[in-house]
């Protein structure tokens, strides 16, 4: 039986579920809290929580283990958001993950793909995740955060409308820096995922440069709901469309005055400028 690992996220959206599991394993409630050598010493960690729950865990880790040391990473949707989970998995429920997560450590057999993550450095603080967003995903994911907490049907209405109205004029106006050039943006996208929430692909290329997908979009594009569905799957007929850009680099410069969003959670640069490249590839479960 593989020695595995089991990190519990009781606050994120399913958490109250994880206590009512049954796994081979050493339980650990608290994410906190984890041992980075026990980790180190396991065939397996399994992360039970949502976007967030994988970005703080892997980046604690991360922090005292190397890449290549780091065991093989489970990850089941017990979140809010998922993005990770459905990204990483062939299961299509969360009961579906647990079954296969529970047959692969009686059986000692892993089903395991290779991804790299983003390491984000701002001032003297890096973070690692697979989501990174700029503009005006910043500013949904915060009145989104502040809809959910307050919870009001209304609320939540007022914050889907919002996003709706943005994406039929696209006036928001976010400068940054990208690589010594100044923009005037709408919104940014950077990840390593294939695909995001809704289906998104993040990148229309015909091949990729680098292991990041970036996509981003002018201020002030016009059509941009009309068009949002062939942004959604990541049409190459995009690339045709003014205002629309993608790229695979391998390492972006940012310059911003705001914050940013990794994997849901919202960020507070420490430095104005702002360093996107991708980890050496983790080794990943699919489930």
């Amino acid at each position: 039986m593989l020695k595995t690992i089991l990190i519990g996220n009781p606050a994120s959206g399913a958490g109250r579920l994880i206590g009512a599991l049954e796994l081979p394993g050493h339980w650990v409630r608290d994410p906190s809290r984890i041992d980075a050598d026990a980790c180190l010493d396991a065939d397996l960690i399994a992360l039970f929580g949502g976007d967030g729950t994988v970005q703080k865990t892997v980046s604690s880790l991360l922090a005292t283990i190397p890449c290549p040391q780091l065991p093989p990473v489970a990850v089941l949707p017990f979140g809010t958001t998922n993005m990770t989970a459905a990204n990483l998995n062939c299961s299509r429920s969360r009961a579906a993950a647990v079954r296969s997560l529970r047959w692969m450590i009686e059986h000692e057999q892993l089903t395991l793909q290779s991804r790299p993550l983003l390491r984000i450095v701002h001032g003297e603080v890096t973070e690692h995740g697979f989501f990174f967003g700029l503009g005006a995903i910043a500013t949904a994911v915060q009145a989104w955060n502040q809809d959910r907490r307050a919870a009001p049907l209304r609320n939540r209405l007022r914050s889907a409308a919002a996003v709706l109205q943005g994406l039929r004029t696209a006036n928001a106006s976010h400068p940054i820096a990208m690589n010594g050039s100044e923009l005037d943006l709408y919104a940014l996208l950077t990840t390593t995922l294939d695909r995001l929430l809704l289906g998104c692909r993040p990148y229309w290329g015909e091949a990729l440069a680098g292991p990041l997908r970036m996509t981003w979009i002018d201020a002030g594009t016009p059509n941009l709901l009309a068009r949002a569905p062939a942004l959604l799957r990541g049409s190459p007929r995009m690339a045709q469309r003014a205002g629309f850009h993608s790229s695979s680099p391998a390492r972006v410069q940012l310059g911003l005055n705001g914050p940013f969003i990794l994997d849901g959670e919202i960020k507070d640069p420490q430095s104005n400028e702002l360093t996107v490249t991708a980890t050496q590839p983790l080794k990943w479960v699919t489930l």
